[in-house]
């Protein structure tokens, strides 16, 4: 179960859904569904090396690789801010 906790956890934190940047659902919620109590980021870190899944990002805010694995929030927001980071650029 703590794999699974760790694969959701990935996913969850990668899209903004839980945790930190969720405004509902806490990382802790989300592991109780798993029954699992503690942190899965050391479990998530090893089955992400195991994927090819660069472990290198920021603490807690896993770049999962393939951006079908991201919610199209998520996608929507990235994509928002490079594009205001451009525009930025070019009004310099």
């Amino acid at each position: 179960m703590r794999a699974a906790a760790a694969v959701a956890w990935m996913v969850a934190t990668a899209n903004h859904t839980a945790g930190a940047w969720s405004p509902g659902l806490q990382t802790a919620e989300l592991l109780d569904h798993f029954g699992v109590i503690g942190s899965v980021s050391d479990r998530a870190r090893i089955l992400m090396k195991a994927a090819g899944v660069s472990v290198d990002g920021a603490p807690g805010c896993p770049e999962l690789g393939d951006p079908a694995l991201l919610a199209s929030t998520r996608r929507r927001t990235i994509v928002h801010e490079r594009d205001s980071a451009e525009s930025e650029s070019w009004e310099r």
